[in-house]
């Protein structure tokens, strides 16, 4: 067996991009083997028990896929993919083996034709046809970048490793619920190499110097956040500053675009802003791409940069860069952290940015934020995200099976504590519950702080192997329930808090995604993927520590439970829709534009009857594509 990264990356594209199909298109029709069989000329061996149907009016395909694991609450898997045209009732042609690739821009292109159909007007079929045109560049964009990043670390020893560098630079196949998780517009397969974290390249930042009249910066700690960056770069170089200067990174992909803008070009020519590139230490990219870290450093640097990574543009909002200091503050004031200490925030306690001079409110593209490293050196080890743990295990070199990192961790367990895999799997989901999902939703309970706790931004402590902390990252991932905008405010008072503030149904919607359907569902579908438990007990243990949590609530967190064990449904994020529609969320306006729902595992083992069947979301989702009355349908138009 060899090691083919082009056969791999293709294998996850296609599981990739056909999972978030069936959620948001058309879940297809299930049927026991022995019953397709017997109603089917089917030539080929099934290894499954089911297989999934789909046909393709546009191209009168059916699509057959051999079901090697299929998932109450994540991602099947398919062992096999066939095909065959159905010219009408009586002919088609005969069974063959799927072209991947080619299957997936038949996909793509059923996609757009029941766009088309539903359409008015030359207009809207033009724009129709650029954004069908824009997502087949993404998804064979992401093919490529994955089958290149696969390539260039085969059997690289890093991919197992529970460093907090190494994990984060191992993600080659992406986000677990996006369909086309490794797009990068924006960046050269030679710019790659050096700031893609899956090939682990070092760099320094490229540095501006700024009249202070042109900044903005502010910083909870004793130190200035100029103050700070001076004193980060004079480790390494000498420097000499005009009077009334202060230092402003900027990340190497950011600084030719920012030396493009007319304004930046009148403030050079006029000596108040000046270009010194590269200076200072040397960075590595964490998961994200625009957060860089030197592991010796105290501050890890949060960037903007001129690309799109799956659905978006990836820079710093303006009205965003006071946020982190505002939660850190109210964490503090609250002493939620002292009393957990299972649970941590990364916070982000310093920022700096260069004034737009059209207007101070609009980002110029120099927001920069100083995050804190907990994880410097030693520090970092056993340090992981969830999206690092649960990813779908990585070939080995000689092209044998891999293993997933979470189990890794289990067998390794089981065998110094001489029990069963079963067990030792209880236990770590268990030890994971209460530092990360009970502490999420006893903040929101207590205090009406709500985590976009999605699992690149949910990392764990296993340095023992079992979970011993929680640590959550991001300062664009806060929601405050409007019940406590008055405690909020008063230790926000003296800054410029952003409209984060939120109802509470829409921060139901919020949690019910990033942290059950994107945090805790990938957990569960790992431990049954990986056969170490059936997915079935999970959700009912899971169910059975809510019903628990809800006694012990009073507030918001209360309500929030009983909305999520009692209703079928559960907001869900169309990735794939949103991709179809090109649209960018990060923009505002958009964070709550891009959601549907999908079934709720939890309110099906909550109930003596059976979950509904699953059927296809094209009806539900053909009122959102025409753009009807409600916010949701508007923008999907």
């Amino acid at each position: 067996m060899k090691f083919v990264a082009s056969n791999i990356a293709e294998y996850a594209s296609f599981h990739a991009f056909i999972n978030a199909y069936l959620r948001e298109i058309d879940a297809g029709i299930w049927k026991g083997k022995s019953q397709f069989l017997a109603l089917s000329d089917f030539p080929y061996e099934l290894k499954g028990n089911e297989v999934l149907e789909i046909f393709l009016p546009e191209s009168q395909q059916c699509i057959v896929m051999d079901v090697s694991y299929k998932s109450k609450v994540g991602r099947h898997h398919f062992q096999g993919v066939y095909v065959r045209t159905e010219y009408d009732e009586e002919r088609s042609s005969p069974w063959q083996s799927a072209d991947i690739m080619y299957l997936l821009i038949a996909l793509v292109r059923q996609i757009y034709q029941r766009q088309n159909t539903i359409s008015v007007g030359t207009e809207l079929s033009e724009s129709i046809r650029m954004n069908e045109v824009e997502l087949l560049g993404r998804l064979l964009g992401s093919y490529q970048t994955m089958a290149y990043f696969l390539s260039q670390r085969a059997g690289d020893a890093a991919l197992t490793s529970l460093d907090f560098i190494n994990s984060e630079q191992s993600i080659l196949y992406g986000h677990w619920l996006h369909p086309t998780p490794k797009s990068q517009q924006g960046i050269t397969p030679w710019q790659q190499t050096f700031y893609s974290p899956e090939l682990c390249g070092h760099f320094k930042l490229h540095y501006f110097s700024a009249d202070k009249s042109l900044v903005k910066e502010g910083s909870s700690l004793a130190k200035s956040t100029s103050e700070l960056l001076y004193a980060e770069v004079s480790r390494y170089d000498s420097i000499e500053l005009a009077n009334d200067h202060v230092l402003v990174p900027v990340h190497p992909l950011q600084a030719p675009n920012l030396l493009l803008e007319e304004w930046v070009k009148v403030l050079i020519e006029e000596g108040r802003l000046n270009y010194l590139g590269e200076l200072g230490a040397d960075y590595t990219a964490t998961s994200s791409v625009r957060t860089v870290v030197n592991e010796a450093s105290e501050w890890m640097v949060k960037l903007s940069i001129p690309v799109k990574i799956t659905n978006s543009l990836r820079t710093n909002k303006r009205r965003e860069l006071e946020d982190g200091m505002v939660i850190e503050s109210y964490l503090n004031h609250i002493g939620f952290l002292t009393d957990r200490p299972q649970f941590k925030v990364v916070d982000d306690p310093a920022y700096i940015t260069i004034n737009h001079p059209k207007d101070h409110q609009l980002d110029s593209g120099f927001e920069v934020v100083l995050r804190r490293n907990l994880f410097t050196e030693e520090e970092g080890q056993g340090i992981c995200s969830i999206l690092t743990l649960v990813q779908d295990s990585i070939p080995k070199a000689d092209g044998s099976a891999g293993s997933s990192l979470l189990n890794n961790i289990i067998l390794d367990l089981a065998a110094k504590e001489n029990r069963s895999l079963d067990q030792v799997a209880i236990d770590w989901f268990d030890r994971y519950w209460h530092c990360a999902i009970e502490s999420i939703l006893s903040l929101y309970d207590g205090y009406g702080i709500a985590l976009e706790a999605h699992q690149q931004n949910s990392l764990l402590d296993v340095s023992a192997g079992y979970p011993s902390c929680y640590y959550y990252r991001d300062n664009q991932g806060f929601y405050l329930s409007e019940h406590f905008k008055a405690e909020l405010a008063e230790v926000g008072s003296q800054l410029n808090l952003t409209n984060i503030f939120y109802d509470d149904d829409k921060i139901f919607t919020a949690i019910s995604y990033y942290v059950f359907v994107n945090q805790l569902f990938a957990v569960i579908y790992r431990l049954g993927a990986d056969g170490l438990l059936d997915e079935e007990v999970l959700v009912e243990r899971s169910r059975k520590k809510l019903l628990a949590m809800q006694n012990n609530m009073q507030g918001v967190g209360k309500d929030f439970i009983h909305y999520i064990l009692s209703s079928e449904r559960l907001d869900y994020k169309t990735n794939l829709l949103a991709r179809v529609n090109n649209i960018d969320e990060l923009q505002e306006g958009m964070e709550h534009a891009v959601y549907s729902t999908i079934v709720n595992p939890l309110y099906s083992a909550s109930k003596s009857k059976p979950a509904s069947k699953s059927i296809s979301e094209f009806e539900s989702q053909k009122e959102l594509i025409k753009g009807g009355e409600s916010e949701r349908g508007a923008v999907y138009g």
